[in-house]
Formats: C-alpha cells, structure tokens, sequence
C-alpha cells in the first residue's frame, strides 16, 4: 500500500463532463491505498474462505478464465467489493481519498501529469479486439504521483461514496460512485483524474473491479 498524506484537494473540474462540477476543496485525512487492482488470484482467496462470493462469469469476467491471475478481478458488486476489503482487513476508499491518491497535490488530468493518454501509460482502447484487460500493474509508466498504478484504465473501481452531484451531496440515492475509466474506453475525457462514473450496488461488469483502502 502506498500511504497518502492528508490535506486539502481541490476535486473535480468545470471545463470536464457535469457530474465532475463544479471544481470544489475538500480536505482528506492521511490514509492507506493499495498501489494493485485487486487481482484475481488475491480474490480467490476470499472465495476459498468462504468471505466472498464468486463473481458472475461472462464473455470479459476474469475469475473464470485459467490464465487471469494477474488480471483485475472484475463483475463484482458492491457488497463483494466491500467483503473483499474486509477480508483484507481494509476497506473501500471514499471518492475523495481515490482522487486525493490519483490526482496529487498538482491537479493533474491524469494519473502521470499532462500528457495525454497512450498504451505505454494505461490498458484501454481493448475492446474492439476483445481483449479484455491488462494484467494489473504493467504499465508503470502511468503511475499517479504517490505511485499507485492503474488509476486510469483497465478497471473502473467501487468506491464508499454514493453517487450524488457534486452540487447536493447528501441527495438519496443507492448508486455508489466508480473511479479511473476501464478497459473498453478510447476517449481521452473517460480516463482523466476526474471522472467519475455511478452504479447501483448489483452491478456486476466486466469494466468494473476495486482497490482497498484503510486508515492512516
């Protein structure tokens, strides 16, 4: 896990998509974020304590498939997710804490700073030859300033944080909010710092897995 120093971060942005406006500060206590995905392989053991159910399997969905060990666990839901982290001794991270550890003190657009989106730096642009995603951790040239790899691409992950607009964030809803973009996208705006994406908690997709988190 990398440790995050707490602070003040400026979240979100005007110029992007209306669910991340407006641009607002936020202040995060100093915490704890797995620099992995959750792999597959990391899941199978909680399926094997008998902590977590096996995810649904599909045409992308990684825990069925021999040689996806390394791969993100993906097509889990929410309560999945959160038993996971359990598992783990951990937690989800809250939406802050994701972009605290994603964006840094600079506000950057993506993970790695300005430039804008290539293969060496993020697993996406997969879907037309049905590839699925990446293995975690292998494009290292994408790290986010606090080194936590594959924030942008490969998987979008669950986050504790439901998802309200930014504007009423204490508005009633069961979707929660899904971080850095996944596999499947070729649009640049779908892979920034700041997107955000919402999902109810059955949700189950094969564009969507998690990391942990934990207190500092």
């Amino acid at each position: 896990m990398a440790k995050i120093p707490g602070g003040k971060l400026k979240m979100g942005r005007d110029d992007g998509k209306k669910s991340e406006a407006p641009a607002h500060e936020v202040t995060v206590k100093d915490f704890f974020i797995d620099t992995r995905e959750v792999t597959v392989a990391a899941y199978r053991e909680c399926v094997a304590a008998k902590k977590c159910p096996e995810p649904t399997d599909d045409e992308f969905c990684n825990f069925h498939k021999k040689d996806r060990d390394n791969h993100p666990i993906n097509c889990v839901d929410f309560k999945s997710a959160e038993a996971f982290c359990a598992f783990a001794g951990k937690r989800l991270p809250t939406e802050q804490e994701w972009e605290r550890a994603a964006r840094g003190d600079d506000g950057r657009k993506y993970p790695w700073g300005a430039e804008e989106p290539n293969m060496d730096l993020l697993c996406w642009k997969r879907l037309k030859e049905k590839l699925g995603t990446c293995e975690v951790s292998s494009r290292p040239k994408g790290a986010s300033p606090y080194g936590v790899l594959d924030m942008a691409g490969n998987v979008n992950e669950w986050t504790s944080t439901k998802y309200c607009p930014y504007a009423t964030p204490s508005c009633e809803t069961e979707e929660h909010s899904g971080r850095g973009g996944s596999w499947d996208y070729s649009n640049a705006d779908n892979v920034t710092t700041t997107t955000r994406a919402g999902g109810k908690p059955t949700h189950a997709r094969d564009l969507l897995g998690l990391r942990c988190a934990k207190d500092g």
